[in-house]
C-alpha cells in the first residue's frame, strides 16, 4: 500500500471522508475515527469556520457567574491555572474562545450514597443513576434498577439531575458521557458520576459532550489515579481545557458529527457482518474438512450403515476444494473481532482464521491427508512390532520398568478413519518413559549450571520452547539429578493449569531438569521423529487434552498421558509428513506476515492522516 498517496492534503477534510473506508481497516478502525473526528470537530478542522460569527460573549457570562457568588446563590470556586502555549496544539480562530472547564460552568459536582445518610434503595421511585446506566452516550431507562424516595432525592439536593446537566463518569470506567433530558427527570446520582451544569451560555449541551468524548478528554484520563478503582477529581474535571466557539457554529459542528458518526455506525455494522459471516464460513469449513464422516453420517442412518473409507475421502476432497477456492475470503482478509468474540486491539478475524488453517493442516497431517500413501512403505503395525520387541529387551535389561496393560482401543474411542497402512496406538505403546520431576528444588537454585525447565518455558500450540527466561539450578548426580535429566528429544508436556502446553528438547540443549508441574515423555529410539511432536499439538491430541481435566485446578495425571490415543503412519510416511507440514507452517508464516503488513500499512496510513489533518 502507497500510503502518501491516501493521505489527504493538509487539513483536506473531504479528501479524508473519501478515504473513510480505507481509515475503518487501521488498528482501532472505528474507534479510532471517531476520535479523531472529535479531535478535529472541536478544533474547528470539521466545518467551514464563519469569520463574521458572533463569539460567545464570555466576559458576560463571567459577570453573571460572579453575581450569583455575590448573592450566595453559587459557591465561589478556587482559581485554576492559566493556560499555558504549551498546553494547547494548533491554532484556533479567532471568534473562538479557550477556557478551562470550571471557568466556563457554573457547577461541577457528583452525587454521594443514600445510604450513607440512612436511606435505602427502592425497587420504585425516582431514578437513581449509576455509571452502569450511561449506554452509548445516553441514560439508558430500561437500564435502571435502582431507585429512591422522594425524602432521599431532595436530602441529596447537589445531585439532583436538572435538564441540560452534562455527566462524566470520574470512577470505575473513566469518561462515560451523555445529556440529561426532560424525560430522564426526575432523577439524581452517585459519587461515580460528575454532574457539569450552567454552561448553557457557552455551550450546546451536546457540544460540550463532544469534547468530553474528545481527545481532549484525554487529559482527564491521563491524570487517572490507580487503586481498586481509578478515578479522576472533580479538580481535574475542572481544570480541562475546553474550546468554546460561537454558538451557531458549534451547531454546524454538531450536524457534521451526528452525520459523520452515522457513517461510522453503518461501516462498524458492516464490519461486524462481514466479520461474522467470515467467522462462521471458516468454522463450517473447518468442521467439515476435519469431521468428513459427520456429513455421511445423516446419509447411511437409515440402514445403520458406516461411512467407507473411500467415502470419507471423496467428503474431504470435496470439502477441501471448497476451502481453496475461497482461499482468500477465509484466510486473506483483516476485520476487527466482533463484538462478543474476545474483541482486542489488533486482534484481527484474519490473523484468527490463519491460526485455525494452522491446526487444519495438523489434524489433517494426522489424518492422513497431507501426502499420498505409498504402498511400498512398511506398515505402521510392522513398525509397532518392532518398538514392542525393543521395549521387551529394556524391560528384561531392566533399562525401564514393564508397563501395566493398557486397555484396548475401543472402535468409539477412533476419532476417524486411518488411512491403509497406519494404526492406533496409546502413547505408552511408543514411549520408553513417561514421568515428571518432583517437589523440593528449590534448594537446587543456582545462577549457574544446569537449565531449569518450567510450565514457563512451554509453548501452547507449538512445542518451541520460550527461553526468554531461564532458571538455573545446581544438583546431584544421583536421585532426581538422573530421572528427571533431559535428553534430546523429550517432549515436555504442563499437566496442571494450562494443560497441554508443549516443549521440544532440541539437539545439544545441555544439560536440563524439569519440576512436578511437567510430564517428561521420552519416546522410544524408533518413534523419535518429529511426526510425534507434531501429534502431540494437533487438535486430535488437544481434544484429549481437554477432556478429562479432573479437580478444582486443571491437572492431567501421567496416567492419562501414557493412555491417550495417537494415529501412527509408516516410518516413511512420518518423515514425509514433516517435511509437508513444515512447508505449509512456513507459507502460514507468510499469510500472517502479509495481514501483519497490510494490518501495519493501514496504521501508518491512520498516523499519516493525523497528522496531516490536525496540522
Amino acid at each position: 500500500m502507497d500510503v502518501e498517496k491516501l493521505v489527504p492534503e493538509t487539513g483536506n477534510l473531504n479528501g479524508f471522508i473519501e478515504q473513510f473506508q480505507v481509515f475503518s481497516s487501521a488498528p482501532g478502525g472505528i474507534d479510532n475515527l471517531r476520535e479523531l473526528l472529535f479531535s478535529l470537530a472541536i478544533k474547528g478542522h470539521i466545518e467551514i469556520n464563519k469569520p463574521n460569527a458572533i463569539s460567545v460573549d464570555i466576559n458576560s457570562f463571567f459577570d453573571k457567574k460572579a453575581l450569583l457568588i455575590k448573592n450566595k446563590k453559587l459557591k465561589k470556586s478556587k482559581t485554576l491555572p492559566e493556560i499555558s502555549l504549551t498546553e494547547v496544539a494548533g491554532a484556533i480562530a479567532d471568534n473562538w474562545e479557550i477556557n478551562r472547564l470550571g471557568n466556563v460552568s457554573m457547577l461541577i459536582t457528583k452525587g454521594s450514597t443514600p445510604t450513607t445518610y440512612g436511606y435505602q434503595y427502592q425497587n420504585e421511585g425516582i431514578n437513581f443513576i449509576k455509571v452502569e446506566n450511561v449506554i452509548n452516550g445516553d441514560i439508558d431507562l430500561t437500564s435502571i434498577t435502582t431507585f429512591i424516595s422522594d425524602e432521599a432525592h431532595f436530602s441529596q439536593a447537589r445531585s439532583i439531575l436538572e435538564e441540560g446537566d452534562v455527566l462524566f463518569s470520574i470512577a470505575g470506567t473513566i469518561g462515560d458521557t451523555c445529556v440529561v433530558r426532560s424525560e430522564h427527570l426526575p432523577a439524581n446520582t452517585n459519587q461515580a458520576l460528575a454532574i457539569i451544569r450552567g454552561t448553557s451560555d457557552v455551550f450546546l449541551p451536546k457540544f460540550l459532550k463532544l469534547q468530553l468524548d474528545s481527545f481532549v478528554s484525554k487529559q482527564i484520563s491521563d491524570k487517572a489515579r490507580g487503586g481498586a478503582m481509578n478515578n479522576v477529581s472533580l479538580g481535574d474535571l475542572s481544570e480541562l481545557i475546553v474550546f468554546v466557539p460561537p454558538l451557531e457554529e458549534q451547531k454546524r459542528i454538531v450536524a457534521k458529527v451526528d452525520e459523520l458518526m452515522s457513517l461510522c455506525d453503518k461501516l462498524e455494522a458492516q464490519q461486524q457482518q462481514q466479520a461474522n459471516n467470515v467467522l462462521r464460513a471458516n468454522t463450517a469449513a473447518i468442521n467439515a474438512l476435519l469431521n468428513p464422516e459427520s456429513q455421511q453420517t445423516a446419509k447411511s442412518q437409515k440402514n445403520s450403515a458406516t461411512v467407507s473409507g473411500s467415502e470419507s475421502k471423496a467428503s474431504f476432497e470435496q470439502n477441501w476444494q471448497r476451502i481453496a477456492q475461497h482461499f482468500n475470503t477465509l484466510y486473506g482478509c483483516t476485520f476487527p473481532m466482533p463484538k462478543g468474540e474476545g474483541r482486542k486491539k489488533k486482534y484481527l478475524v484474519g490473523l484468527e482464521n490463519v491460526k485455525g488453517l494452522r491446526e487444519v493442516i495438523l489434524q489433517m497431517a494426522v489424518m492422513g491427508k497431507v501426502v499420498p500413501q505409498d504402498v511400498n512403505d512398511e506398515t505402521a503395525s510392522n513398525l509397532l512390532e518392532k518398538v514392542s520387541a525393543d521395549k521387551q529387551k529394556l524391560v528384561k535389561s531392566g533399562e525401564i520398568k514393564k508397563v501395566k496393560l493398557l486397555p484396548l482401543i475401543r472402535n468409539d474411542e477412533k476419532p476417524f478413519v486411518l488411512p491403509t497402512g497406519w494404526k492406533w496406538c496409546r502413547v505408552w505403546d511408543v514411549a520408553k518413559l513417561i514421568t515428571s520431576g518432583s517437589r523440593g528444588w528449590a534448594k537446587y537454585y543456582s545462577n549457574k549450571g544446569a537449565i531449569f525447565v518450567t510450565m514457563g518455558n512451554l509453548s501452547k500450540d507449538n512445542y518451541k520452547l520460550r527461553l526468554d527466561t531461564i532458571k538455573y539450578v545446581s544438583v546431584p548426580d544421583t536421585g532426581e539429578g538422573l530421572r528427571t535429566k533431559l535428553e534430546e528429544n523429550d517432549l515436555l508436556i504442563s499437566i496442571t493449569g494450562d494443560v497441554g502446553n508443549l516443549g521440544l528438547i532440541p539437539k545439544d540443549f545441555g544439560e536440563a531438569y524439569i519440576n512436578q508441574h511437567t510430564c517428561l515423555l521420552r519416546f522410544m529410539p524408533l518413534c523419535q521423529s518429529r511426526y510425534f511432536a507434531e501429534v502431540m499439538r494437533s487438535p486430535c491430541a488437544t481434544h484429549q487434552f481437554n477432556a478429562p481435566q479432573r479437580g478444582i485446578k486443571n491437572s492431567f495425571r501421567l496416567g492419562d498421558v501414557g493412555e491417550m490415543l495417537i494415529p501412527v503412519p509408516p516410518l516413511e510416511e512420518q518423515k514425509r509428513i514433516v517435511a509437508k507440514v513444515d512447508e505449509l507452517m512456513i507459507l502460514c508464516d507468510q499469510l500472517e506476515q502479509q495481514l501483519t503488513q497490510s494490518y501495519s500499512d493501514a496504521e501508518k496510513l491512520m498516523q499519516a492522516t493525523v497528522k496531516a489533518l490536525v496540522a
